[in-house]
């Protein structure tokens, strides 16, 4: 199934990377990036993997929001939150039987 995505982030970053089962390496010239994901609809996750341009200072929290549009399902949003660089993953709602 094709997910159109928003990913937000609240820093610059040196390097993106999507994985729904297909990964993805993102452009980093900007703080809000789309596109769309290959994801399994038996199985769908999201790993992401984000490298940060510059430390954070000490009380800092870095995070980065991502929309995603599941077809037949109403809008999925989830914010990733660090200290420092991000490497997380989520396993997102199947849909419900007669749907």
């Amino acid at each position: 199934m094709t997910v159109p995505f928003n990913l937000l982030l609240s820093a610059s970053a040196s390097a993106i990377t999507l994985d729904s089962g297909h990964p993805i390496h993102l452009a980093t010239d900007t703080s809000s990036l789309s596109g769309k994901l290959q994801m399994d609809p038996k199985n769908p996750r999201i790993a992401i993997n984000i490298h940060w341009k510059g430390a954070a200072s000490p009380s800092e929290h870095r995070f980065a929001k991502i929309t995603l549009e599941i077809p037949e399902q109403e809008t999925f949003v989830h914010v990733f939150d660090a200290e420092g660089d991000i490497d997380d993953f989520i396993e997102l709602p199947t849909p419900t039987s007669g749907k």
